[in-house]
């Protein structure tokens, strides 16, 4: 961050630049505090999230590029990616609702507690792609 505060010469804002760091930081955050949860709950397997798994991995690859196209200012395939990684963050939003109703229908308290605290985890990951294509399209907006 200290070489970004220093001076340099770039087509994007430095505001912009920082927000775009900043939501993929808490990105980061959001995998580690999941992977924090399942180790702690000693869960080994979540096979039964593996669609909510999928749209994150496909979401976060169309996340990369979309910044990828950035560095080669194509700037229509930047806003095409960011509108997909969001509509991947909508699926993820409603499989985390989906299994919650799943969840609901379960008597294993403690099981209900520990999954849904997972799905929590799940869902923000998603809500953080979501933000975080809203940076890089907003990046976009400003250069065109």
């Amino acid at each position: 961050m200290e070489q970004l505060l220093q001076a340099f010469i770039t087509p994007i804002d430095r505001e912009s630049i920082y927000r775009a760091v900043t939501q993929l930081d808490w990105m980061v955050i959001s995998v580690k505090h999941f992977l924090s949860e399942t180790k702690a709950y000693n869960i080994n397997t979540l096979s039964e999230y593996k669609d909510i798994f999928n749209l994150i991995l496909t979401a976060s690859q169309l996340l990369n590029e979309g910044f990828q196209a950035l560095e080669k200012n194509k700037h229509i395939t930047v806003s095409r990616k960011a509108d997909k990684v969001r509509d991947l963050s909508d699926e993820i939003s409603q499989k985390y609702i989906e299994e919650m109703v799943k969840l609901s229908e379960n008597e294993d308290f403690k099981k209900v507690f520990i999954h849904k605290e997972i799905l929590a985890q799940l869902k923000e990951i998603g809500r953080r792609l979501h933000i975080t294509a809203n940076t890089l399209q907003d990046i976009v907006v400003k250069m065109d």
